[in-house]
């Protein structure tokens, strides 16, 4: 299962930095990251993408006044 673009990007980074250069939390950040891309289902990662979890609204829970949503 491949990573969002930005989450690839951190674990080639911290997979670049190599062993002696990590500290103990960017090897645990590392680990869950590859683990994370072993195991996650193409739809549990559409779901926790930013898109998916943030929600447009206005004040007072009508349509907002510039776009209408």
């Amino acid at each position: 299962m491949a990573l969002t673009p930005e989450l690839s990007k951190l674990k080639s980074q911290l997979e670049e930095l190599g062993m002696a250069k990590r500290t103990s939390g960017q090897d645990r950040m590392l680990a869950e990251l590859q683990a994370f891309d072993r195991s996650t289902g193409p739809e549990e990662l559409r779901e926790s993408t930013f898109a998916s979890v943030t929600k447009m609204t206005s004040p007072g829970g009508g349509s907002c006044s510039c776009c209408g949503r």
